[in-house]
């Protein structure tokens, strides 16, 4: 259905073709990391045993996602984009906070990330949300340590193995249709430039047919010294020539000769006359 493709990969038309693209990579980026969070919020009600603020937090990651998502789907890519991945960094070093270690799935979640920073925003914006995670991640070790957090619950249930298998899923998924918007984008480069080359062709076969065209037509300019009783044409030389062998060499033209009306009458006593 057209309505759930639309939902799906279309964002507001843009006269940039790369900002168009990057924000078609990031709704890709959207989607996968808003079913990673349902399949693994599920996971933890079916183990029992999560953090309930956890579970809070992934609602509430869901739940608001919701405004960047339609702020890109209205040509607001860079804010709606800052504001999905700075509010998921929040929630995901709350999440691992909550959960009193960074021993847990939910640790993929800055992978996710750092991969949908570099899709959008290119590869100076990934090394700032590599450097944000590590310094998260350091920062959590040390206040596990210090026992700030929480008590971890070390046990092994149902819970990982669905948060590990959406995770895998999100990332290879992501991946892929990452790659496919990619290459899609190429190939309407690769189109649009050979296009631009035929017309190219195009033109300077134009061109080419237009200087033969202009070369071939000669013009006589200025005043030509004609003598009033024989019709000869004097040359730049001094050399009177015919009119008919003067306009031959300084012209394309060439005459083939007949006999006009008034011509004829006078040579033969006109068209209605009859030969003795």
């Amino acid at each position: 259905m057209k309505w759930l493709r639309d939902l799906w990969t279309e964002p507001a038309s843009s006269a940039d073709r790369n900002r168009e693209a990057r924000a078609r990579l990031f709704i890709i980026c959207y989607w996968f990391s808003t079913v990673w969070l349902l399949v693994a919020t599920g996971g933890n009600l079916l183990g029992g045993h999560a953090s309930r603020s956890v579970s809070y937090a992934m609602f509430v990651t869901i739940a608001l996602g919701t405004i960047p998502y339609a702020l890109v789907k209205r040509d607001r890519l860079e804010l709606g984009a800052m504001l999905w991945l700075g509010g998921s960094f929040v929630t995901t070093t709350f999440g691992l906070a909550m959960l009193g270690t960074i021993r847990a799935p939910a640790l993929g979640f800055y992978l996710i990330i750092v991969l949908c920073t570099g899709l959008v925003f290119g590869a100076r914006a990934m090394v700032v949300s590599v450097a944000a995670g590590s310094l998260a991640v350091a920062g959590l070790i040390g206040m596990e340590n210090r026992g700030w957090l929480p008590a971890p619950d070390y046990r092994v249930t149902f819970t990982q193995w669905i948060t590990a298998s959406a995770f895998f899923a999100c990332v290879g998924g992501l991946t892929l249709a990452a790659t496919r918007q990619i290459r899609a984008s190429l190939a309407e480069a690769e189109a649009e430039v050979a296009e631009r080359r035929r017309k190219e062709t195009e033109l300077r076969e134009a061109n080419r047919r237009l200087e033969e065209a202009l070369n071939s037509v000669k013009t006589l300019k200025g005043l030509l010294p004609l003598c009033a009783w024989c019709r000869k044409v004097r040359s730049d030389e001094g050399y009177w020539s015919a009119l008919e062998s003067y306009v031959s060499t300084h012209t394309d033209a060439t005459f083939t000769h007949g006999i006009c009306p008034d011509c004829q009458a006078k040579l033969v006593g006109g068209p209605d006359c009859k030969r003795a």
